[in-house]
């Protein structure tokens, strides 16, 4: 460093013209014998100069600057010239959202009508209904002469049946709905007939010898010979 400061110092004195005592040429040669004082100084004022570039002299880190500009740490420390907006990750917080479903069939649109009773659907498949009723049935056999002989059939919904000369002897036809049956001719011998319904019943005919009537629904029953005292269409 001080052979530098001392070639820079020569290049001062010789571009200043001031410190040469006398040039001696020698052929092609020329040699300028200088004043050292002078020279001396120049270094030294030089030297002083160069530490204190030194010394000031930048360390390369950023930090180190002055006048640096603040680089922002988050998005939201930009200045928002430019329309962008935030998202904050929601989906509620988007615009122009698509109608989901909520899984309720009641928020479905066009839904088909469905039926509450067999009565609502077309009976497009040829499907016939069916009221019951024994009599409504098609291709009846014929209960003529069926023989019964103490059969259980209390309870049985016998309406609108045709029984007439079947032979019903000792059975139990106790709370049986037989309103509107035809019992014409039957042989009811030694029946239990109590509590059945016997409204609108046919029973001309019928062999009724040791039926037991009690509380039988007797309402226009052609035939039946149960007492009824009170007249109120039970049988005593």
């Amino acid at each position: 460093m001080k052979y530098l400061v001392a070639i820079i110092a020569c290049f001062v004195a010789f571009s200043m013209n001031s410190q040469v005592d006398r040039i001696l040429v020698n052929g092609s040669q020329a040699h300028a014998n200088l004043n050292l004082l002078e020279l001396e100084s120049i270094i030294e004022t030089l030297q002083a100069e160069v530490a204190a570039l030194q010394a000031s002299a930048f360390d390369g880190a950023y930090g180190s600057l002055t006048g640096a500009p603040t680089i922002p740490s988050n998005v939201s420390d930009l200045t928002n010239d430019a329309g962008f907006t935030t998202f904050d990750g929601d989906y509620v917080s988007l615009t122009n959202q698509p109608a989901l479903f909520d899984g309720n069939y009641n928020t479905l649109t066009n839904k088909p009508a469905i039926p509450s009773n067999v009565s609502d659907l077309t009976n497009d498949a040829g499907f016939t209904t069916f009221d019951g009723a024994y009599s409504s049935l098609s291709d009846l056999p014929s209960m003529g002469w069926v023989d019964l002989f103490a059969a259980n059939l209390s309870g049985a919904y016998l309406a609108n049946a045709n029984l007439s000369g079947a032979s019903l002897t000792f059975t139990d036809l106790s709370g049986a709905n037989l309103a509107n049956a035809n019992l014409s001719g039957v042989d009811l011998f030694a029946a239990n007939l109590s509590g059945a319904n016997l409204a609108n019943a046919n029973l001309s005919g019928a062999s009724l010898s040791g039926v037991n009537w009690t509380g039988a629904y007797i309402l226009n029953c052609t035939g039946c010979t149960c007492p009824n005292a009170d007249d109120d269409n039970y049988c005593d």
